[in-house]
């Protein structure tokens, strides 16, 4: 797994003014896997530039479980059986881009200011 850093040289230049703007394209993927297995590899061919970890997450019964139940009495908020809490296998939800597409500005400006600055000038050299 690669991170990479944010700046990139193929990320577009504003016409007018030279500044780089945009962000990256990115789409999420999800990796699960239960406790005791080895954590798995991503295996696309997407460049991964971030990675979040949820450890063992919880359905809302847990909490609902936790939060309303009686002192000392077995008793769930849900009447007098007991809910029971599977244990779900850990998630690493990864961001990953191609490297190469970008979103956002006024292509080819960066930003509606400097496309205006650009036809001023334009219209006042004719």
């Amino acid at each position: 797994m690669t991170l990479h850093s944010k700046a990139s040289p193929t990320r577009p230049t504003c016409g007018h003014c030279g500044a780089k703007y945009g962000q990256r394209n990115t789409h999420s993927v999800t990796l699960r896997w239960a406790d005791g297995e080895p954590e798995p590899r991503y295996e696309g061919n997407l460049i991964v530039v971030k990675r979040k970890r949820w450890a063992n997450a919880r359905p809302a019964s847990a909490f609902l479980e936790r939060t309303f139940a009686p002192h000392g009495a077995p008793q769930t908020p849900f009447g007098a059986k007991e809910t029971e809490i599977p244990a779900q296998p850990n998630v690493d939800r990864l961001e990953v881009w191609d490297g190469k597409s970008w979103i956002g500005g006024y292509e080819p400006f960066c930003t509606l200011r400097c496309a205006l600055q650009y036809a001023r000038k334009a219209w006042a050299r004719r």
